[in-house]
């Protein structure tokens, strides 16, 4: 057995699964899983997409 970190990007539409996916973070997190929410990329003002390739890049 590794010892790895699972690395998860939650995505959801805020208007309509906000607070789902709010929830579904706080459910997943523990001591081996690194969440990144979608709320956490519009942070630098860059494309989203632009900034997830970089969270995927890592």
């Amino acid at each position: 057995m590794t010892d790895r970190t699972v690395r998860i990007f939650a995505s959801a539409v805020t208007a309509e699964f906000g607070s789902y996916r709010g929830g579904l973070v706080q459910y997943l997190t523990g001591p081996a899983v690194q969440i990144e929410e979608q709320t956490h990329f519009l942070r630098d003002g860059l494309p989203i997409l632009t900034e997830l390739d970089d969270y995927i890049q890592s």
